[in-house]
């Protein structure tokens, strides 16, 4: 079987077939764009957004939460790593270090209360606020810029299971 036969069954599934994508699609030009409307009088305008990350969900046994390495778990497609604070309560944050995308859930918990990116060291509070870097230490310049801010999630725990 040649080349160019494998390629027209391997297309043979789109909409229209084969001549149609090479032509490309030329549909819904004439279609008018989505608008949001600025009426204040229209009730659609006021309705809240709705959506599943609007609602609490028991994510995981907060003693499944170790002190010195983070946890981490998949919630709603986002990638959310779980750690203890200072007061042993669980905190999560988005796993992605802002300083280099790293993920924070490879990284260590190497002080009470704060989770470390593996890459340079940056060090993160339960608010997700950069508190040091290990390779310069907390008087580096990038401590404390809004930048450098993790995303925080919201979590509560009721009876031992913590909820994002």
């Amino acid at each position: 079987m040649g080349l160019g036969k494998l390629f027209n069954r391997q297309l043979s599934g789109y909409p229209g077939g084969y001549k149609k994508m090479r032509r490309g699609f030329q549909g819904f030009h004439d279609a008018p764009p989505f608008e949001v409307p600025d009426d204040p009088k229209d009730r659609r305008s006021r309705i809240p957004p709705l959506g599943y990350r609007e609602y609490w969900y028991p994510a995981l046994p907060a003693m499944d939460v170790k002190k010195s390495e983070p946890s981490l778990l998949r919630m709603l497609g986002t990638d959310v790593v779980f750690f203890q604070d200072k007061q042993g309560e669980v905190q999560a944050l988005l796993d992605w270090c802002p300083h280099r995308a790293v993920y924070l859930s490879m990284g260590k918990c190497y002080f009470k209360g704060f989770v470390t990116c593996p890459y340079h060291g940056a060090t993160f509070d339960g608010d997700g606020n950069c508190v040091a870097f290990l390779t310069e230490g907390p008087d580096s310049k990038m401590v404390g810029q809004e930048e450098m801010k993790a995303r925080k999630f919201p979590t509560v725990t009721l009876k031992g299971m913590v909820f994002i």
